[in-house]
């Protein structure tokens, strides 16, 4: 299954604001299930990506990074409570 969903970075569409396309989806794989996502944007000539500012690059970068950090904390958390119960 999955579902798409218009991006559009304005409230109404205007020239050069980029626009795109993410889809979502998922999918039984045996007992459990796996999940997936896409991102597809684009703009028009002379408009600018919004990673492409650099306040908001730099944000991205440090959520990118903390998400990265806890997402292997995580993991590592499972690993020793697994560790544990045998």
């Amino acid at each position: 299954a999955k579902v798409e969903f218009e991006m559009v970075m304005a409230k109404e569409k205007r020239e050069g604001a980029p626009e795109g396309r993410l889809v979502v989806g998922g999918k039984e794989v045996g007992d459990e299930w796996e999940w997936w996502s896409e991102t597809v944007m684009w703009i028009e000539d002379g408009g600018m990506m919004p990673l492409e500012k650099k306040t908001v690059g730099l944000l991205h970068e440090v959520a990118a990074w903390w998400l990265l950090g806890r997402g292997v904390s995580y993991l590592q958390g499972l690993k020793k409570a697994e560790d544990k119960a045998e």
